[in-house]
């Protein structure tokens, strides 16, 4: 699946650098890297030396909000399936 997405964004010239993704199921039992554990945001962060100030976690859930909360940086929840240009638009213009 993450192979197809990133052939399909590819072909419209976009770059994804990387997909952090969290193999376990939580019926399995807790893992570090389950949101909300801020676990792959921190890593991206290390990974990237990306500033947090300037960094955004755009999720649809109420964990996705508390993961970003977590890492220190500003989570922006908006609805399953919703188109996120607009938020997107947002945070290039007015530096949310």
């Amino acid at each position: 699946v993450n192979d197809y997405m990133l052939e399909l964004v590819s072909a419209e010239g976009i770059k994804i650098e990387n997909i952090y993704y969290c193999p376990h199921h939580e019926s399995v039992g807790k893992c570090q890297c389950r949101k909300p554990s801020p676990f792959f945001i921190n890593k991206a962060i290390k990974d990237y030396n990306l500033d947090k100030d300037k960094c955004f976690m755009i999720g649809d859930s109420k964990r996705d909000i508390e993961s970003a909360n977590a890492a220190g940086i500003k989570g922006l929840k908006i609805e399953a399936n919703e188109n996120m240009s607009r938020l997107i638009e947002e945070i290039i213009n007015t530096n949310l």
